[in-house]
């Protein structure tokens, strides 16, 4: 009876999440108690993690909890922020009085049980990307009242009522996919790029690649070298995405050794927990990075970025440095699986190649002329990234303390 068990173990979650949101809501909070969590607790690298690094250095006040599993690592977290393990006893008890939970993606983050012990506490979602990728309610390929109510509940109800949102723009799609009101928006930039306004840390980041790839290709690299990243996204559908590591291509091999540039490619989270290393066809010029590098500090590192529709080449406007889209399937992901919200011309930041002999042409122009599109670049920054500044985990803090103390 599969089916009979299932429908149970449906209704009994939802009882206790509805039982538990309206019990919790009542439940007495400290306003300096912020609980942070990211990727399911398997990660400490987003948003939450430089927020969090942030205001351990300058709000000394409050107490400040990271929720993860036990093996997650926590090494890149600041030693003043104290590390709780996932659905423990600890963890419940210090959701059951927080004043305030950060995630990125969902209650997830923090807890896999649907009992709601934040519930009364101010809930934010940092988010962990700019959408091109459709999200949340638009992602879905169909709807009828019944997938509506169970989506106004899951995110209206039960979900978060704060969002981050980078721009006029991105508040737009906000409102739409996630159900929440102007009054729940917080116009500022990600925390994780802060990093990218401190030139001494960007600096730091490409001795700290350095140091990697002798670590763990035996490989000294000599400065000056051009560094490309390769960051793709995930396919809902599809476990065949794009690699360099599979690539036998004579002119690309000539091309990275006339310039002395290197590639390194790093799946996403979602696509595969941990990258291979070892390129397949032997390029020793192309190298496959772990996920235990933090994304952000590899794009700072890079002197170039190649993406699809993985909304790390917002983040990158920052650095003003050339930006290549790789489109190979791009009619598929656009009717087939997530969908877009915008046209490849109207968001492409950069040159778009749609095949490998595009794509290798297109990476030896940027190469020689990394400026040609820097017009092109500020265009879009100012439009996708308008609340972004180098004082975003500040303004995300004033906007929490302000609801904390007015309501």
């Amino acid at each position: 009876m599969p089916i009979v068990s299932s429908l149970f173990k449906t209704l009994k979650e939802n009882t206790l999440s509805l039982s538990s949101k309206i019990y919790y809501s009542f439940q007495r909070r400290d306003k300096n108690i912020w609980v942070f969590g990211e990727w399911f607790g398997k990660r400490c690298c987003d948003n939450c993690l430089y927020l969090a690094n942030y205001l351990s250095q300058n709000h000394p006040e409050l107490q400040l909890y990271w929720i993860a599993l036990k093996d997650a690592d926590l090494s890149a977290l600041s030693k003043n922020v104290v590390r709780v393990e996932k659905d423990t006893l600890s963890a419940k008890s210090i959701l059951k009085r927080a004043g305030v939970v950060l995630y990125i993606q969902g209650m997830s983050d923090i807890t896999q049980k649907p009992v709601l012990y934040y519930s009364g506490a101010m809930v934010v979602n940092l988010w962990h990307g700019v959408p091109w990728k459709k999200i949340g309610i638009d992602a879905l390929k169909s709807l009828n009242w019944k997938t509506m109510l169970k989506m106004r509940m899951q995110y209206g109800f039960y979900g978060s009522k704060f969002y981050l949102a980078l721009s006029d723009e991105f508040a737009r799609i906000l409102h739409k996919a996630y159900f929440c009101s102007d009054k729940h928006i917080i116009k500022a930039g990600y925390p994780r790029n802060m990093l990218f306004y401190d030139k001494e840390l960007v600096k730091q980041c490409r001795i700290k690649l350095n140091a990697y790839l002798k670590a763990h290709y035996h490989v000294t690299l000599t400065e000056p070298y051009f560094c490309i990243v390769y960051m793709p996204t995930f396919r809902d559908h599809v476990e065949d995405v794009f690699s360099f590591n599979n690539v036998d291509n004579q002119k690309l091999e000539e091309l990275l050794d006339r310039y002395n540039a290197i590639i390194l490619e790093k799946k996403h989270f979602v696509s595969s927990e941990k990258q291979e290393r070892q390129s397949e066809i032997g390029n020793k010029r192309i190298f496959g990075i772990d996920n235990d590098f933090i994304s952000q500090e590899l794009l700072a590192a890079s002197d170039m970025l190649i993406t699809d529709y993985s909304s790390c080449f917002f983040d990158y406007l920052l650095l003003d440095k050339p930006i290549v889209h790789f489109l190979y399937d791009y009619h598929y992901y656009e009717n087939d699986d997530r969908g877009l919200y915008y046209k490849k011309e109207d968001v492409a930041c950069g040159d778009v190649a749609e095949n490998l002999e595009q794509l290798v042409d297109t990476i030896g122009n940027n190469i020689e002329n990394p400026q040609k599109d820097r017009l092109l670049r500020e265009k879009r920054k100012n439009f996708y990234l308008s609340y972004e500044s180098s004082q975003s985990c500040q303004h995300i803090y004033d906007f929490i303390q302000r609801h904390l103390y007015n309501q």
